[in-house]
């Protein structure tokens, strides 16, 4: 989980740089304007991987109706995440969708690289790493 959100955190960080999208206008801010770039939406990228992948660690070995409740609670608090950065007129849309794309990138990512490490695992002989978090 850890290498996921660093992997988001430094992706997100990297495409604003080299971006460099200004914000929307500060008279439709809720709050305090920041002075750093828009797209993408770093909240949402970071909210969604960590939601994403703590219900995925969290509900491992529970039953797959359970674990699906799960999932559908996440993502309606990774929809809010990044509906309420718009909202509050901190981003624009567009900002907030290549968040949540590249967050699912990453969590794609991360779920082949454990696939990988266990399939490693148990073709080197070391035994079973507890796949269960796959199914």
């Amino acid at each position: 989980m850890l290498l996921g959100l660093a992997t988001v955190a430094g992706t997100v960080v990297l495409l604003e740089a080299a971006i460099a999208r200004p914000r929307p206008p500060t008279a439709l801010l809720v709050n305090g304007p920041t002075w750093d770039y828009a797209f993408p939406s770093g909240h949402t990228a970071d909210g969604t991987v960590t939601w994403v992948l703590a219900t995925i660690l969290l509900t491992v070995g529970l039953d797959r109706r359970i674990r699906g409740i799960a999932m559908i609670g996440a993502c309606l608090v990774c929809a809010a995440i990044g509906l309420s950065r718009v909202y509050l007129g901190y981003h624009w849309v567009t900002d907030v969708i290549s968040g949540w794309l590249i967050a699912i990138t990453v969590i794609c990512l991360m779920l082949q690289l454990g696939r990988q490490i266990d399939a490693f695992a148990l073709i080197d002989g070391s035994g079973d790493t507890g796949g269960s978090w796959q199914r």
